[in-house]
């Protein structure tokens, strides 16, 4: 049994939203908006055609929307992505998002409590675990995420953790570079 007291900072939410961008609902969302984004660039490529066919004269506006469609596909959807999932995490309480929280990883599944609330969770309610940087993440299967700062651990703690992960069943999923 593993027991570890988590006090989320910036940086503990930097990596809840890197690890939320590699989840495979995000990544499918992003090709989705790529093609959105392509599409609708040609969309106004051809609507300015259309309009230069008439006899109208170019639209900037609809050049430069066009372009800035690109751009972004071009650029990456990810950052895109990112900044709203900050934004998003921004949104949340203050003193909800930094509360203390006490995990305990067990052969059963984990628990956590914090003056919210509590919860338990068998390990069979996990769909992957991987790492981010120096933080261990357990995602949920209703895409919930549970990160452990492994340096605030010690060297057995680490060890116990080892064994848990392998114990659990949990596959391990992507190892994601910290940001």
């Amino acid at each position: 049994m593993l027991r570890c007291v988590i006090i989320p900072d910036q940086e503990t939410s930097d990596v809840m939203v890197e690890v939320a961008l590699h989840s495979k609902e995000n990544r499918r969302n992003q090709k989705v908006l790529r093609i959105v984004y392509v599409a609708m660039a040609v969309l106004l490529f051809a609507l300015e055609l259309f309009s230069m066919a008439r006899g109208e004269g170019p639209s900037v506006v609809l050049t430069v929307f066009a372009v800035l469609l690109l751009g972004v596909v071009a650029w990456g959807v990810e950052p895109l992505c990112r900044f709203r999932l900050r934004g998003a995490a921004g949104r949340i309480d203050d003193e909800v998002r930094s509360a203390r929280r006490e995990y305990v990883l067990s052969d059963e599944g984990v628990s956590v409590e914090s003056k919210y609330g509590s919860g338990e969770w068998i390990w069979d309610a996990f769909e992957e675990w991987g790492m981010c940087g120096r933080y261990l993440y357990l995602r949920r299967v209703d895409h919930e995420v549970i990160v452990i700062n492994t340096d605030a651990l010690s060297s057995d703690a680490r060890t116990e953790l080892g064994r848990l992960m392998a114990l659990s069943g949990v596959p391990h999923g992507e190892d994601i570079a910290a940001r």
